[in-house]
């Protein structure tokens, strides 16, 4: 069960007051989402992801990046913008554990040391990975 006292705390410690309305906001959504009951945290955490990226773009559901019809261009670190849909190439590794990124869709969180840092939509370890951008392409604008 989620700790709202410490969430509050958090939000205060970024500088938001108590009574904000993202202070609020983001407490109404932690008591829905308790409300679920989802026992699962790998399930909790696909829930967040879902609703941060149709919140973030609503026009750009997994489902419509995914579709056949769906136009992925080059990917040129620097001049993609950070949040911006982008995947791993398919086929971009081709040893294990790489494999396991292939097709990937996610989002630009940013870059450094030359490597793009992606966070991949759904994934079950929640964390940004350092994808060279040579193995990427950017979801283009419908």
């Amino acid at each position: 069960m989620t700790n709202y006292k410490q969430i509050e705390t958090e939000l205060v410690n970024r500088g938001y007051g108590e009574d904000s309305p993202v202070t609020k906001a983001v407490l109404e959504l932690l008591y829905i989402l308790d409300a679920q009951d989802l026992q699962d945290e790998g399930i909790r955490r696909l829930v967040v992801d879902q609703f941060h990226t149709l919140a973030v773009s609503p026009n750009t559901t997994i489902s419509n990046m995914m579709k056949t019809g769906a136009s992925w261009g080059p990917f040129r670190l620097g001049t993609v913008p950070i949040g911006a849909v982008i995947r791993v190439k398919k086929g971009a590794f081709t040893s294990l554990p790489g494999t396991r990124f292939n097709g990937l869709v996610g989002r630009l969180v940013g870059g450094r040391g030359g490597k793009a840092i992606v966070r991949f939509l759904g994934h079950k370890d929640n964390v940004s990975h350092y994808i060279d951008p040579q193995k990427l392409e950017t979801l283009l604008a419908e």
